[in-house]
């Protein structure tokens, strides 16, 4: 796998978990279950805990799905071209 492939197939990962924590954002989960949402015991202990939680983690996954999109691209750009690309076919 070359350079260029590596950093197409790392921002699509990103970008994927990004647009499940926004999906999540979006639709939080409306009764504390054992399936969907930020689940710990503490968590689960009230609604008011479970709300709380929810919001604060799905909060921060959106900012590390932001931020990790930029790994990728510090790494590709740190890495270099390839300086004669050529395919080993």
């Amino acid at each position: 796998m070359n350079t260029e492939n590596e950093l197409y197939l790392s921002l699509g990962y990103c970008g994927f978990m990004l647009l499940l924590f926004l999906i999540f954002r979006a639709f939080p989960p409306k009764k504390i279950n054992h399936l969907y949402g930020y689940r710990t015991a503490r968590s689960m202990a009230n609604e008011t805990v479970w709300e709380d939680a929810n919001n604060y983690s799905m909060k921060l996954g959106v900012q590390l799905g932001i931020w990790s999109m930029f790994l990728p691209l510090f790494y590709y750009f740190k890495k270099g071209l390839p300086k004669n690309p050529t395919p080993k076919d």
